[in-house]
């Protein structure tokens, strides 16, 4: 019992915290700052699963803000979840990288935390939003997501996300702007 009303009280904190960071606006500090007391107090999986859906909450659900906390809040999530978060935690997390197109740092996090590689679906998800983000255009993004492309899917849908890439960079590259 008495770990039970602990782990009530420390949610509770960490709910405040959160909630306190979102309305002073000093996301990425303050996130970092909770990150320690995580790291200081080694509290249980129930703890560090509600403060992982904590940010994942933020994350998706504060249209209000500017963008800047939606991000922060999803990378204080991938770093969350290295204090043994449950399996259904890092998966929902691992969801929300991918569709990010955090191609950079989703392959460690599966591997280390679920021991697996990348499903097809976040390879889609990394690649399209990769794609709809149109303002830019990178070599090595572009060579990542190939690679990533060749190593988790068939070979014919690797070859796709090649093409897909290729129109892209033509059409950045032939667009007057």
């Amino acid at each position: 019992m008495a770990d039970s009303l602990k782990n009530q009280v420390l949610c509770s904190v960490f709910a405040c915290l959160a909630d306190q960071i979102m309305s002073r606006g000093k996301t990425s500090e303050s996130f970092a700052a909770i990150i320690i007391l995580l790291k200081n107090m080694k509290p249980e999986q129930p703890v560090v699963d509600f403060v992982a859906k904590k940010y994942l909450e933020i994350f998706r659900n504060n249209r209000d803000f500017p963008a800047r906390h939606n991000i922060d809040a999803l990378d204080a999530a991938t770093r969350v979840i290295d204090f043994a978060a449950s399996a259904a935690v890092v998966e929902e997390v691992i969801r929300e990288t991918a569709k990010m197109g955090w191609y950079g740092r989703i392959e460690d996090m599966a591997k280390r935390l679920l021991n697996r590689g990348l499903t097809e679906q976040e390879m889609r998800w990394l690649v399209d939003s990769y794609l709809d983000h149109k303002g830019t255009q990178s070599n090595s993004a572009e060579e990542t997501l190939c690679e990533l492309a060749r190593k988790y899917l068939k070979p014919q849908e690797a070859r796709n996300v090649e093409i897909r890439l290729q129109k892209f960079r033509r059409a950045f590259e032939s667009d007057p702007l």
